[in-house]
């Protein structure tokens, strides 16, 4: 059991994880205890252990191979082939991350005449126009 809203919530999870065996790899706890320890606001008080697993402490898969220990690098892996990013697919991901291709913001798709018209909005406001 761990008081998230005793003195140092971070350190505290740190060791709930260490000594309940929670995970093998210290890297995994390391960045479990770093994204914790950035994410918390002085004075604020957690309402429940739910909290831990909303967007404020999300760690990015990227971040997760980097810093993350065997746990985190294999949950990545197993996302991202769920995903399809695996074989030659793996390679364009990793191409689009580094340097994206300049794509064209009109493509001819042949439809003779007919066209598909889109918008993709961000809370309610039209990010582009296709």
């Amino acid at each position: 059991m761990v008081n998230l809203n005793a003195k140092n919530p971070a350190k505290n999870v740190r060791t709930l994880l260490e000594r309940g065996y929670y995970f093998e790899d210290k890297r995994d706890i390391d960045l479990i205890e770093k994204v914790i320890a950035q994410q918390v606001k002085a004075g604020s008080k957690f309402e429940n252990v739910g909290e831990l697993n909303k967007k404020r402490y999300d760690v990015n898969a990227d971040t997760a191979i980097n810093e993350g220990g065997k746990s985190f690098q294999q949950r990545v892996v197993v996302s991202r082939s769920l995903l399809g990013y695996t074989g030659d697919d793996s390679l364009r991901f990793v191409e689009e991350r580094t340097k994206p291709p300049i794509l064209p913001a009109v493509a001819d798709v042949g439809l003779v005449g007919n066209s598909i018209l889109g918008q993709v909005f961000e809370r309610n406001s039209p990010l582009r126009v296709y």
